[in-house]
């Protein structure tokens, strides 16, 4: 077995990427302990996988890492200027330290608050209680159940799903899978809190994916999630 080292495995990897429906078919009531030999590992506190002992490459990361390194400086360099020019930006007045700061604890308050968002609706899928104190005022959980009322009930769903494709040691966890609305088939679903535009047109600062035959798609959220769910697929 190897690990991915390298963006020239990602094209092996997009040829397999009905690797999880050829595996699921529709999916059970129960997923059962020992699907992929049951021998996939998570480490939630690094977040970490291992598949029969061997480290695999999350592929939040792997994709985080075909695109440029977000550079805190590069971009106060670029565009500071403009934004002490624009009394309507939310970085009006604040010096380079600053800015550094308001991005490193909002980008943490997300975390937290996503984690939180995740907990409550795997619990909701499961019928178990959750302490939404944390999401008090916040108005997500109704967003959420204003989707699962237009487009619910889902039939046979697995939340919170961790899989890995055994010969290239890359691994995940899906959100949500659910029978999909033609037969044999599965939807697959990632739930996503971000303050960011989530659109193909979103603005990308010129920024593109390094990957060989990816350079074309922009360094944006939305393009990332779309590799994200594609590659679980």
């Amino acid at each position: 077995m190897q690990t991915i080292r390298s963006v020239a495995t990602l094209s092996k990897f997009l040829q397999a990427r009905r690797y999880i429906s050829s595996i699921y078919g529709s999916v059970p009531d129960a997923v059962p302990s020992t699907m992929l030999d049951g021998r996939l590992v998570f480490n939630e506190r690094k977040h970490a996988y291992k598949y029969s002992g061997y480290p695999c490459v999350s592929i939040t990361s792997y994709i985080s890492s075909l695109f440029p390194r977000f550079d805190a400086n590069a971009i106060i360099e670029a565009y500071y200027d403009r934004w002490q020019q624009d009394p309507n930006s939310k970085y009006y007045g604040l010096d380079p330290e600053a800015i550094k700061a308001l991005w490193s604890s909002s980008g943490a308050k997300a975390i937290r608050l996503g984690t939180l968002l995740h907990g409550f609706i795997e619990a909701f899928f499961r019928g178990k209680s959750f302490d939404k104190a944390g999401l008090v005022g916040d108005d997500v959980v109704q967003q959420f159940l204003k989707f699962h009322d237009r487009f619910g009930p889902f039939s046979k769903v697995t939340p919170e799903r961790k899989l890995v494709h055994p010969s290239l040691l890359m691994a995940g966890t899906v959100d949500l899978i659910a029978n999909g609305s033609s037969p044999n088939s599965v939807t697959i679903y990632d739930w996503k809190r971000s303050s960011k535009i989530l659109s193909s047109d979103a603005q990308f600062f010129g920024k593109y994916c390094l990957a060989p035959g990816l350079e074309h798609l922009p360094d944006t959220s939305f393009t990332k999630y779309t590799l994200q769910l594609n590659l679980y697929k």
